[in-house]
């Protein structure tokens, strides 16, 4: 992992890393200029705990409860149901790359719980058939007042 020494409380701060042993790399995100180094750590795992509101699923990594290294990103993707549409990703979403798109990530810097959350589309309105609706009505209208108005000049 890649840390760096903080002076005021007198030791080493681990920074989420990521491990890349193909590519004998390290990584990591900084906020500041300091002294950083490699060191070594006991394994750390997180849980995450991934549901899904009605109108769809979570397709990766799934619903349940899944542990992930420290520092890992975790693909997620949620897929909505015929009716539906994705909304947002909610619960611990600190670390969710995009909170509004169905497919995103999230790095594992502790246990989180998120829920892919899901709405139902509206229907659109069929104007055309409202139009035609109306427009046979106005006409039936008019032709009962025509027939109506003859038989009284008969009579």
């Amino acid at each position: 992992m890649i840390a760096y020494y903080d002076a005021a409380a007198g030791r080493w701060v681990v920074l989420p890393s990521v491990v890349d042993t193909e590519t004998n790399t390290i990584t990591a995100k900084v906020s500041h200029f300091t002294t950083f180094a490699v060191i070594a750590v006991q394994r750390v795992e997180y849980d995450l705990t991934v549901s899904s509101t009605t109108g769809g699923s979570v397709t990766a990594p799934g619903e349940g409860v899944f542990t992930r290294d420290m520092g890992a990103v975790v693909s997620l993707v949620a897929r909505a149901d015929e009716g539906y549409g994705f909304v947002n990703w909610t619960g611990d979403v600190d670390t969710v790359a995009d909170v509004d798109a169905a497919e995103t990530t999230i790095t594992m810097n502790g246990d989180y719980a998120i829920t892919a959350n899901f709405e139902a589309i509206p229907r659109p309105v069929n104007w055309p058939l409202i139009g035609g609706i109306i427009g046979g009505v106005v006409v039936i209208g008019l032709l009962v007042l025509v027939f109506v108005r003859r038989r009284k000049k008969r009579d």
